[in-house]
This record gives structure tokens, C-alpha cells and sequence, in this order.
């Protein structure tokens, strides 16, 4: 159904290729997954297939062919086939400008010339289905980073394109939505034959669901096979700047240092168990725990209601002390941003009070409290705004009076610390989300904040980048700066955070240590939190062998060192 032949891509004449000679066929009804590590070309492949190069890039230079069925795509304006191709973009709010949800989801369908009942009829369908049942009325500017997303899916869902192009549509989701929209994909698959062309970052949902996965690597396709063709060499993944599956690359390491053979590569950790010896957990060493300093941030009896009457937080009660790294956790909607942006007063309790070294914010401005608490959005294109990286991270330092004589030093250490020095000049606006992350946080912790609340660090992130901005955090928690973060990522909380709070209808339905927090079922459902994969591993092997899951490490290498003895 879909051919490219060939399909070279530069965006200018003098940049490099972002394409580089890339053949591909794809099948009616496929279930394609695309991964490969930022600047591999993924996006750009997606947009030659849709058609929007050479067509929405001016100057660029383009050669061989995409073919949809009988259609020539690069000859064809992408107008014209509407009702062919679907995409959601990666930045999902480019896609939303209509008053209300409905509307806005309204508008592709509507243009496509359907009889209203129908496209009545498709849009609460599908809306229904992404969750926003409850949001039909409301303006898409006040919907969350993931709301917007599934705003972004439903509308070209309701379309019924015959394939469907998907640009890390689930970046900003919770995991029990991201798998809620896979399936969705999948149904339309099975039931309306559709083609199925998902870019994600996340190894272990593209495994689930595509039976067959492309990895990019500098503009090429440089393997392409089903998912245990792609991830059998999981260090070789590694290798390419792509995170194989947990799984997989437990199995790879595991094989290496010890007996232990496995028939195939195993995606999930129930293919992993069998081929598995009994296992003996360490006893438990001495406990490790840290100490703390005093409480920072306290959040009494804490409520908020937005002006469409909504409910987003109820009696919350919570403490932070200093030197803490802490997560934040829970569904999309459950509150975990409407709570941290009250310890800066970018929002204001209805109910309760919010404490910061132990003095009541209610009189106290969001920019008088900056300079001690730091606040970095889910989205680092709402914060940037200067004309190059060095203005922007200067800024602050104007705003709050820094001599002029410290700031170049200042402004020094925090891009060489950030791995910006290079891009001084370039505007932040024409950098990688990485890059543009890299940024909005430089321009915050220049400033020398004692607390740093940031939300959503690693979204979109391929995993070389997450690793560098959480490696840079970690040294400024090191150096005492007192870390609050919000997210959906798990490996982050695993692996980084000492703590976890986990947020439920407004509501902490947990609070306690992070190593603890994977093992507490009923939290896990009551927030919609899966568990990792290293976490499953441990729980079903502490199953089979009889002992407590908690018994166990919940990281990769702490797994591998425990199975290859």
C-alpha cells in the first residue's frame, strides 16, 4: 500500500540528509512501530509519507518517491488526501484551535463532508474512548499536557483515515492510557483494515503491539523485523541510541555471564521466568536510608477547584524536607501538577494553606518565590522566549537584580553543566525537545533555587537524553538543591527518587519509599500505575519461588547481577 523508493531528504541545501536513501513497504492493515534515537529521521519519515515534504518545507531538496496506493504523495498537496492519511503530531497543541473539545475534534471530520449525525456520532465515539467524556464543553487550552494528546488522537481518529500516522502520540500519557490508545489503534486495525504507523520512544509498548519495528539511525533504516528480530541484539540497540525492551536486555546480559539459554528473545517478563533458575534474594543489608533536613514544603488540609468547577485536589496534606528527591506520581487529571504549582503560587488554594520554610504563601508573589523555588513546565516551549540560549538563561538574572559583573560566570557554569556552551547563540526555539528541556531548566537553576519542582523532565525524551538531564539533576541534588518531580516514568522513580507520592482523584493515595511503592498493589491500581517490567520479573519470580517480591531488586543490573549469580 505505502512505497517509498529511494527517499533522500534535506531541509536546506547545505544541511545534511535527515532521509538517507530509504526504501520501504509497508502493507495495508500493518501495525508499524518506528523507533530510533532523536535525529535519527523518525518524524521526518512520517512527514514523507503524509506529505507534507517537499510541500510545507520550503528550500528543502528531495529525491526518489512515496507512493499510497496509486497516489504520488509528494506531488499531491496533503489537502487532497485527508480522507487517505491521518497524523497527530508530536506536539499535540500545534493541532488544537477550536473553542470546545467537541469542536475541536469536530473539524476534521466536518471538512471531510460527512452528514453531521455522523460526525456527531464519530466524535463523541472517540472521545468517549481517549476519556474525555466529561470534557465536551470545555476550551482545549485548559486541558492537561495528556488531554491534549488524546484530544490531538480522537479528532483524527473520527476522520477514519485509512492510515494512521502516530508522532509519539502517547508521549504525555499516563501508561494505563498509552496502552488504552494502542488498543484502540489495534481494534481499528482489526476492524476497519487500517494501517497503523507509530513513532514511540518507549521500547515495551512498541514491542506489545507492532508485529513489525523499524529503528532509524541517522537517517536510515537500520533494522527492520518484528520486535524480537529487532531486539534480539539488545546491546546492539543500545549501540544505535534505542533502550531495548527490559526484558531483552535482561536475557541478553543474563546469557552472557552465566548457563542460562533462551529459545527466543523474551519481550515480557513472563517469557522470561520459565528459562529461569530458582533464585536466592540477598539478605537484607543494613538499612541506607537518608536523613533529611527540615520541612521545606507543607501542603495543610490543601484543595483547589478550578473555574469550571472542577475538583482537582481535596485535603491533601503533605511535607517535604530538605535534600529530598521526590516523585510525584498517578493518572492523567489525578492532580499531580495542580499540587506542585501551588508550592510556587502560580496556583492559589480554595481550601487549606501552603507552607514554604515554614511561613503561609498567601501573601507572598510567584516571583517573589522563584528565586527559592524553582519551577520548570511540563512543556519547555512555554518558558522560552529570548532570541538565543545565552539571553535566555541570562534573563533571571536580570529580573531579580544579579550584578552584571556575576553573570557571565553564572551563565558559564550552568550551560557548560547543561552541555549548552556550544549553542549560546542559537535560538532555544530551533533546538531538540532535549536541547529545548535542557534550556528551560538551565534559565530556572541559574538562578540557584533551593527547591526545583519540575514536571515531566523526560517526556518525548529519547533515553540517551533522559539520562542526561536525570544525570545532571542528580548532581545538583547531590549538592543539596531539593528535587520535586512529576511523572509518568517509572524508570525515573525506580531508579532516581527516593520517595513517591501518588496522587488519586485529588486525593495522596500513597506516600512512603520508592523501593516499597512497586510492590503495593492496591495503590497501583487505585492510580492506574503499571508496573515496570524489572518489577513484574521480580514479582513473578518471588511468586515462584516463595518468597516476598520486595526481597528483590527492581533494576536492571540489580537483576542481572541477582539471575547470572
Amino acid at each position: 500500500m505505502i512505497d517509498l523508493r529511494n527517499v533522500s531528504w534535506r531541509y536546506d541545501e547545505e544541511s545534511r540528509l535527515v532521509l538517507d536513501d530509504v526504501s520501504l513497504h509497508i502493507e495495508p492493515g500493518e501495525f508499524l512501530g518506528v523507533v530510533g534515537a532523536t535525529g535519527s529521521g523518525k518524524s521526518t519519515l512520517a512527514y514523507a509519507i503524509r506529505g507534507m515534504i517537499p510541500s510545507f518545507f520550503e528550500g528543502g531538496v528531495m529525491t526518489g518517491a512515496v507512493t499510497v496506493g496509486d497516489m504520488n504523495i509528494a506531488e499531491s498537496h496533503p489537502q487532497f488526501s485527508s480522507d487517505l492519511l491521518g497524523m497527530v503530531f508530536q506536539d499535540a497543541a500545534s493541532q488544537a484551535f477550536g473553542s470546545t473539545v467537541l469542536l475541536d475534534a469536530s473539524f476534521g471530520p466536518s471538512n471531510l463532508g460527512l452528514p453531521r449525525t455522523t460526525v456527531v456520532e464519530r466524535v463523541r465515539t472517540y472521545l468517549d474512548r481517549v476519556r474525555l467524556a466529561k470534557k465536551y464543553s470545555q476550551s482545549p487550552a485548559t486541558l492537561s499536557g495528556g488531554e491534549t494528546q488524546r484530544l490531538a488522537i480522537a479528532g483524527v481518529l473520527a476522520m477514519q483515515p485509512q492510515v494512521l500516522i502516530l508522532d509519539e502520540p502517547v508521549a504525555e500519557l499516563d501508561p494505563h492510557g498509552r496502552k488504552e490508545v494502542c488498543q484502540i489503534l489495534d481494534e481499528l486495525r482489526a476492524t476497519q483494515g487500517a494501517t497503523v504507523i507509530l513513532i514511540e520512544q518507549d521500547p515495551d509498548l512498541v514491542a506489545r503491539y507492532a508485529d513489525r519495528i523499524l529503528l532509524m539511525s541517522e537517517g536510515r533504516i537500520a533494522r527492520d523485523g518484528t520486535p524480537r528480530e529487532v531486539f534480539a541484539d539488545a546491546e546492539g540497540c543500545i549501540e544505535l541510541g534505542v533502550f531495548p525492551p527490559e526484558t531483552a536486555l535482561i536475557a541478553q546480559r543474563v546469557a552472557q555471564r552465566s548457563a542460562v539459554t533462551f529459545a527466543e528473545t523474551p519481550l515480557v517478563a513472563s517469557e522470561l521466568v520459565p528459562a529461569l533458575p530458582a533464585v536466592t534474594p540477598a539478605a537484607p543489608g543494613a538499612s541506607t536510608e537518608a536523613e533529611y533536613g527540615d520541612v521545606v514544603l507543607e501542603a495543610r488540609g490543601l484543595g483547589h477547584r478550578y473555574p469550571t468547577g472542577l475538583d482537582a485536589l481535596s485535603g491533601v496534606d503533605l511535607q517535604v524536607r530538605r535534600g529530598e528527591y521526590l516523585a510525584v506520581v498517578g493518572t492523567n487529571g489525578a492532580g499531580k501538577t495542580t499540587l506542585t504549582k501551588h508550592f510556587n503560587g502560580i496556583l492559589r488554594p480554595t481550601s487549606g494553606t501552603v507552607l514554604v520554610e515554614g511561613a503561609d504563601i498567601a501573601g507572598t508573589s510567584t516571583p517573589d518565590l522563584a528565586m527559592s523555588i524553582g519551577y520548570c513546565f511540563q512543556n519547555p516551549d512555554h518558558q522560552i522566549f529570548a532570541a538565543n540560549v545565552e539571553s535566555e538563561i541570562e534573563f533571571g538574572l536580570k529580573c531579580y537584580g544579579v550584578p552584571e559583573a556575576e553573570r557571565p560566570a553564572r551563565i558559564a557554569r550552568i550551560m557548560e553543566a547543561f552541555e549548552l556552551t556550544e549553542m549560546a547563540e542559537t535560538n532555544p526555539l530551533n533546538l531538540g525537545k532535549g536541547q529545548r528541556q535542557k534550556v528551560a531548566l538551565a534559565s530556572i537553576l541559574v538562578l540557584e533555587p533551593k527547591i526545583l519542582v519540575i514536571d515531566e523532565p523526560t517526556t518525548g525524551l529519547d533515553w540517551q537524553e533522559c539520562a542526561s538531564i536525570l544525570d545532571i539533576l542528580d548532581g545538583f541534588h547531590e549538592r543539596g538543591t531539593t528535587i520535586v518531580v512529576v511523572t509518568h516514568d517509572m524508570r525515573l522513580v525506580r531508579e532516581r527518587a527516593k520517595r513517591v507520592v501518588a496522587m488519586s482523584g485529588g486525593k495522596v493515595a500513597y506516600d512512603g519509599p520508592s523501593a516499597q511503592f512497586f510492590f503495593e498493589s492496591d495503590v497501583l491500581e487505585s492510580a492506574d500505575i503499571e508496573l515496570t517490567p524489572v518489577s513484574e520479573l521480580a514479582a513473578l519470580l518471588a511468586r515462584r519461588d516463595g518468597f516476598a517480591a520486595t526481597q528483590l531488586p527492581v533494576t536492571v543490573d540489580g537483576m542481572v547481577e541477582l539471575l547470572a549469580g
